[in-house]
C-alpha cells in the first residue's frame, strides 16, 4: 500500500485507504462504473466482508480485482502464517449463482503477469476476478528478471460510444458471448443504472421468469467464452506418465523440486500447473488429467479444496495431500509422498 501511494500518482494512478473492506470494494466498484481500472487487497476474513458487493459486481456486470493474500483461518486465526484455505470462500462464497473468475499466482515473477491477466480477464468479460496469493509468496524475496513488457497485452472493455445505438441503448442487451458495451458516465444517449435487481437489457428491474432465466445465461456464457483466454497449463516431468502431480499457487517451487528429485530416482512424473482455479480450463488439462492413473493433489489446507474440485469435474477420486500447520510444503515432503505413490 505505502509503496502503491507513492508510484501509481507518477502514472495517473490513485491509492486510497478507507474505514473497512465494503467500504474498498464499494469505492473500487464505483470508479470501476465510471471507466477506471480498479483492484483492492485483502486476506480471507476481509474477502468476506466483500461477497455481497461481489454479487453486486457480477449482477451489474462491473469489472474488478480483488486480490486475496490467504493467511491461516478461521477467522482470525494465524495472521502471520500461510495456508491456500480461500479457494471455496473464492469460487462459491457467493449469495445466488453469479459469474466470478479465480486466479492463482505460482511465483514471485508470475505474480506481475497473472495481476496483468485478472484485469484483462475483468475487462474483458466484465467480471470480478479473484487473485489468491498467500502469505508465504506475499512476504517471499527474491530476484527475477525484470519484467518484459513486449510480452504483455492489455485488453479494455468494450466502451458504448456517442452515437451508438440510435439513442436505444441497452447496457445489459443478449449477445452471443454474454459481454454488452458499457457506457461511460455522461456518454451522450448512454445513460443507465447499474442497479443489484435483475433488470430488462436497459437496466429496468424485471422480476419475472423469462428475463431472469435470460440474464442468468447470459452473464454466464462470459465464463464459458473466457476460458478461451485463460493462460496456459504449465507442465513439468515426463509427458507419458502413468502418475501425475497437480496443485496450485506458492507450492509450485516445492512440487518441481521434488518432481526433479524423483526423477532422478528413475520414477517417471508429470506435474501439472493450472493458475486459473475457477472455473476449471478444460482441454489439455482435462484430457492429461484423466488420462495418469494415479493423481496426487498436495494443498495448504485440510479439506483439499482444489482436490474436491478436480474430483467433481473431470475424474473420480485423487491422492490428496495435505498439511495444515501453518507452513508451506518442503520439497522433500511432496518427494516422500510420490515415493510413497510409485
Amino acid at each position: 500500500m505505502e509503496f502503491l501511494a507513492t508510484e501509481l500518482p507518477k502514472v495517473g494512478g490513485i491509492m486510497m485507504q478507507v474505514e473497512d473492506e465494503i467500504a474498498a470494494l464499494g469505492m473500487a466498484l464505483g470508479a470501476s462504473y465510471a471507466g477506471k481500472k480498479v483492484m483492492t487487497a485483502t486476506a480471507g476474513p476481509g474477502l468476506s466482508l466483500m461477497t455481497e458487493l461481489l454479487g453486486l459486481a457480477g449482477m451489474a456486470e462491473v469489472p474488478v480485482v480483488v486480490a486475496d493474500i490467504q493467511r491461516a483461518g478461521p477467522s482470525t486465526g494465524m495472521p502471520t502464517k500461510t495456508e491456500q484455505g480461500d479457494l471455496n470462500l473464492a469460487a462459491f462464497g457467493a449469495h445466488g449463482e453469479s459469474p466470478r473468475i479465480v486466479i492463482a499466482p505460482i511465483n514471485v515473477e508470475d505474480c506481475f503477469y497473472t495481476t496483468v491477466t485478472a484485469f484483462n480477464l475483468a475487462e474483458r468479460y466484465q467480471v470480478p476476478v479473484l487473485l489468491l496469493s498467500d502469505q508465504a509468496l506475499a512476504t517471499r524475496n527474491e530476484c527475477i528478471p525484470k519484467p518484459d513488457l513486449a510480452k504483455v497485452k492489455v485488453f479494455d472493455r468494450l466502451v458504448h460510444r456517442d452515437g451508438e445505438g440510435n439513442n436505444n441503448y441497452l447496457r445489459y442487451q443478449y449477445t452471443e458471448d454474454g459481454v454488452s458495451p458499457m457506457a461511460l458516465p455522461g456518454t451522450p444517449g448512454g445513460a443507465y443504472v447499474a442497479t443489484g435487481l435483475e433488470h430488462s437489457e436497459a437496466g429496468r428491474p424485471r422480476y419475472d421468469p423469462v428475463t431472469h432465466t435470460k440474464m442468468t445465461e447470459k452473464r454466464f456464457r462470459k465464463l464459458a467464452r473466457a476460458v478461451a483466454d485463460f493462460p496456459r497449463v504449465d507442465t513439468y516431468g515426463d509427458a507419458g506418465a502413468e502418475l501425475g502431480i497437480v496443485s496450485w499457487g506458492s507450492t509450485l517451487g516445492a512440487v518441481r523440486e521434488a518432481v526433479e528429485r524423483a526423477q532422478a530416482q528413475g520414477i517417471k512424473i508429470l506435474s501439472f500447473y493450472p493458475r486459473v482455479l475457477y472455473p476449471l480450463p478444460d482441454g489439455y488439462l482435462i484430457d492429461q488429467l484423466k488420462r495418469v492413473k494415479r493423481l496426487i493433489v498436495p494443498e495448504v489446507n485440510s479439506q483439499g479444496q482444489f482436490a474436491n474440485l478436480i474430483e467433481q469435474r473431470y475424474r473420480g477420486e485423487v491422492i490428496r495431500y495435505n498439511i495444515y500447520g501453518g507452513l508451506p510444503f518442503r520439497a522433500g515432503e511432496i518427494l516422500k509422498k510420490i515415493e510413497e505413490v510409485a
